[in-house]
């Protein structure tokens, strides 16, 4: 199917939803209840933020290997993958770079000091509860990253009253398998949940042979291999005291083709806990701790060590909520991060602070609800930096709200940007943006449907010149970059069938040069469906991306897709069920980046038990 097709899909649907009558009913949660975007547990009908939430249910329904499969085709988001699971994935949220977006795992900030992005590929889907994704700048909440939109990343928790075991076993082409598993309960005051995974892989060949002096030729298969395991516990000590704590470790091999055959040993790793305490009635009190691991060594095939790079981060916060009245809250709190790294190349810094304080007011007005917030962040490699928001949430009127906001973010320079041995630039500043978002929205008897319009300037972008001279790259905040897109979003039952469909149309240009941002579809579009049949389950989904490039200069034009997903669920009884899925149904040959091959037909068949 050509893009143009799944636009067209997308827009009907879209269209057809738009004529609906309202209704006093919706088919979705009104009272869905969000904290990334607020950093307080706010009904997502309150706050300007536009939000997608992917729930437990969601991600067993839709049977994703990992999160570039959950995530991939929704509106907003283009996801470049070099090679197949495990591979290096990159997400670019609406066109902002890909270490422009900000990943948290239950409140703690994760990634990789050294290139400044979080690692995908490898955070485990069968250990995630739930996923929140906030578009758009959130730095006067969390400082560095958040240009693009924040990913929260919740790790499974205990929901039944008495304890459940789960046990599911799958397998698929190119030697593939998996094994989940997990206990988990709650009481009145504790719930707990304790989990394991693996996924194994023998892969494909993940580049096709390039020429030249740095070309590439190993037609070999590239597995990937992963172990991971959560836990969490929360308890309630009184009405206004409670306390929890969570762990959560994936690590593996991952196989890759560079100018000899390499593997890479991953880990990560976070632990984080919090203290929640009410001491009046108008304050609720909460202190954070978090640290996290990031860690990739890198081997040939015959075993010589060729780097590692390795990252500590500590992350600590205290937030203070003082509930003015019951419509109007302020939240008062300071963040401290400590980044450490080491391995075997020297930098000349080899660590650094930071520190944050910011304020945030929500109020609601009847049918208006606004949210302000300012921070400042302290860094010890660049100094100061404001940042600020707001926005507005009107409505609902006959099932119609409107949104609008404006907001500053920044991200601050990687280690590998500022310090990595004759290439950093100790001299770059953060880069900087200003965002402007105008939505609307609504909720109907028969459906829902969003339209988001966004503009984002960011100023000072790092790129990468060549000095002849002394023959060497080196960074310097020499770009602008404006960023236009628009994205449709709706959903509706139809003969029985659920199908909900997103549409992202936007122009991400370099405005030094004019030129399209590497990496960036101006066009995508995604297409589910699925049903009930008793006991069985049917679904699907069409993904298209428009092309991108894969160099400043546009020369490198890489060939847009689209592709169709099968997936089907048979409920044997109470405990015993089977899931199966066909990824890439039509067999298209593609690449979200030259010369990176994609999987080809591919399914997998699983097994799954659970206790009563």
């Amino acid at each position: 199917m050509k893009f143009t097709q799944c636009t067209s899909l997308s827009l009907l649907g879209s269209s057809l939803l738009l004529a609906l009558p309202s209704a006093a009913e919706s088919p979705r949660d009104l009272n869905d209840i969000v904290v990334t975007g607020t950093r307080t547990a706010t009904d997502r009908n309150h706050i300007p933020d536009t939000v997608k939430i992917f729930t437990r249910e969601d991600i067993e329904r839709l049977q994703p290997h990992d999160l570039t499969d959950l995530l991939k085709g929704h509106s907003g988001f283009n996801i470049s993958n070099n090679g197949g699971k495990g591979k290096a994935t990159s997400f670019f949220v609406r066109g902002t770079n890909s270490d422009h977006v900000l990943v948290l795992i239950d409140g703690v900030k994760v990634g990789s000091a050294t290139i400044g992005s979080a690692s995908f590929q490898h955070y485990p889907v069968d250990q995630v509860e739930r996923i929140e994704i906030v578009k758009g700048p959130h730095s006067s909440l969390y400082g560095s990253e958040a240009i693009g939109g924040v990913i929260q990343i919740f790790t499974r928790q205990g929901t039944s009253a008495s304890p459940k075991h789960t046990v599911s076993l799958g397998y698929g082409n190119d030697q593939t398998y998996k094994l989940d598993t997990s206990i988990s309960g709650r009481d009145d005051k504790t719930s707990y949940n304790l989990g394991v995974s693996h996924f194994n892989t023998g892969g494909f060949d993940s580049r096709q042979p390039t020429l030249g002096l740095f070309g590439v030729n190993k037609p070999d298969d590239d597995g990937y291999l992963q172990t991971a395991l959560s836990a969490k516990i929360t308890h309630q000590f009184t009405d206004k005291f409670s306390a929890n704590t969570f762990f959560l470790r994936s690590q593996g091999t991952t196989e890759f083709d560079a100018s000899d055959d390499f593997e890479s040993d991953i880990l990560e790793q976070v632990f984080g806990g919090s203290l929640q305490y009410a001491p009046f009635d108008f304050w609720t009190t909460k202190l954070s701790l978090g640290i996290s691991l990031d860690q990739n060594e890198t081997f040939t095939l015959s075993g010589v060590a060729a780097s590692e790079f390795n990252t500590k981060r500590f992350d600590h916060s205290w937030s203070n909520i003082f509930t003015i009245n019951p419509n109007h809250l302020l939240t008062l709190g300071f963040d401290y991060q400590n980044d450490k790294i080491s391995g075997t190349t020297t930098y000349d810094e080899s660590s650094r602070n930071n520190k944050g304080i910011f304020a945030q007011y929500q109020g609601s007005f009847g049918y208006l609800d606004v949210v302000t917030s300012l921070r400042n962040d302290d860094n010890e490699a660049f100094g100061d930096k404001q940042t600020g928001s707001a926005g507005f949430s009107l409505g609902r009127f006959s099932g119609i709200r409107v949104t609008g906001s404006y907001g500053t973010a920044f991200k601050g320079p990687s280690f590998n940007e500022l310090y990595f041995p004759n290439f950093g630039n100790v001299n770059l500043n953060p880069e900087s943006s200003r965002s402007y978002e105008l939505g609307i929205d609504g909720e109907h008897g028969v459906g829902y449907w969003s339209i988001s319009a966004y503009k984002t300037k960011i100023n000072d972008l790092i790129d990468f010149t060549f000095n002849p001279v002394t023959f060497e790259f080196k960074p310097l905040n020499i770009n602008k970059a404006v960023i236009k897109g628009l994205e449709v979003e709706a959903g509706t039952e139809i003969a029985g069938w659920d199908l909900a469909a997103s549409l992202s149309v936007m122009s991400p240009k370099d405005s030094t040069t004019d030129k399209q941002l590497r990496r960036r579809s101006r066009r995508s579009a995604r297409l589910d469906i699925s049903r009930d049949f008793g006991q069985f389950n049917l679904g699907g989904s069409i993904i298209a991306y428009d092309h991108n490039f894969d160099d400043a200069a546009n020369a490198i034009r890489v060939a847009g897709y689209s592709t169709v997903d099968l997936r089907g669920s048979y409920t044997i009884d109470k405990r015993w069920s089977i899931h199966g899925h066909i990824n890439n149904l039509l067999d298209k040959n593609y690449q979200s980046i030259y010369t990176y091959n994609q999987d080809d037909i591919n399914a997998m068949l699983t097994v799954r038990y659970q206790s009563r």
